[in-house]
């Protein structure tokens, strides 16, 4: 005889009712508060050669879609905002007598739309996979001098790109509301032009809507 059944004939022989055995209920995640959250990083990117600087703020909202024992399923809806600065003054190791100065300033406002998911074992992580969509714009303004090939002058281009890709975002709860996000952005499926070509490396902040 077991000890829970040799307590239970105990307690039958006394007369006495048994006490109510506790059960443990299975680990559900917390659904996500479909209100707005918001996020600021720093921002590096790169693409070939070249490399930037700047720093992206978003807005965006999680409404769930399925709440299970062991994950919860989210629709990650978000707007991002980014800028960029790459110097040329890197680039003057390539060009060998040359010499270039100036920058390309990058600016991005992009739409994200995909699948989060958030598992009961890991309750403060969550990860999402987003297709997103947007406008960049470049800004070069530089100063080339080249005795070597008689080239000297300085040029301003502008010049603007529909861009699409996919963002991968994993976020770690630090508090109840504040995370710490790490996102990776690529362009997917094609990137036609150069300015649209980079990959992006954020770490940043987010906060998350408060209780209503």
């Amino acid at each position: 005889m077991n000890r829970t059944a040799l307590a239970l004939a105990l307690w039958a022989g006394l007369g006495l009712s048994p006490p109510a055995l506790a059960t443990t209920e299975p680990a559900t995640p917390q659904a996500p508060d479909a209100g707005l959250a918001f996020s600021l990083a720093p921002l590096y990117s790169f693409g070939g050669a070249r490399h930037g600087f700047g720093g992206q703020v978003g807005v965006g909202m999680s409404p769930m879609l399925w709440a299970g024992e062991g994950s919860t399923g989210t629709l990650e809806l978000g707007l991002l905002l980014g800028y960029g600065h790459e110097s040329y003054g890197r680039s003057n190791r390539f060009l060998g007598e040359g010499n270039v100065e100036g920058a390309t300033h990058r600016i991005e406002a992009l739409l994200l739309a995909g699948p989060g998911l958030q598992l009961a074992a890991l309750p403060r992580a969550h990860t999402s996979l987003q297709l997103f969509g947007g406008w960049v714009h470049a800004f070069m303004h530089a100063q080339l001098d080249n005795e070597l090939q008689d080239v000297s002058g300085a040029y301003d281009v502008s010049t603007g790109r529909v861009t699409t890709g996919l963002a991968l975002t994993h976020r770690i709860g630090l508090t109840e509301r504040v995370g710490l996000d790490l996102q990776l952005r690529a362009p997917f499926p094609t990137a036609p032009a150069a300015i649209s070509s980079y990959v992006f490396v954020s770490v940043g902040l987010s906060i998350a809507p408060g209780p209503t």
